[in-house]
């Protein structure tokens, strides 16, 4: 998460080695908690239907943590 935001606050381009190496250990750790693309597909609409009261508990704001999501989307696209 941590590493993700300053990303997002440095400005590092979605497309960059260092984004991309940063969403393959996302993957990797999110595998683990999800089977296939419909907990996935599960997980991600959740999120964007709750987003503020999910994050009532976490040290990051939804603001934070939309970016955060949005970085990690873009630089699936980037490839």
């Amino acid at each position: 998460m941590e590493e993700g935001l300053r990303q997002v606050d440095g400005g590092v381009p979605a497309a960059s080695q260092e984004v991309r190496e940063l969403v393959r250990r996302w993957d990797e750790l999110g595998s683990r908690f999800h089977r296939d693309e419909g907990t996935k597909d599960a997980a991600r609409t959740m999120w964007n239907e709750n987003s503020t009261e999910l994050s009532q508990a976490l040290p990051w704001t939804a603001d934070q943590l939309q970016a955060l999501v949005a970085h990690l989307h873009a630089a699936r696209q980037a490839g």
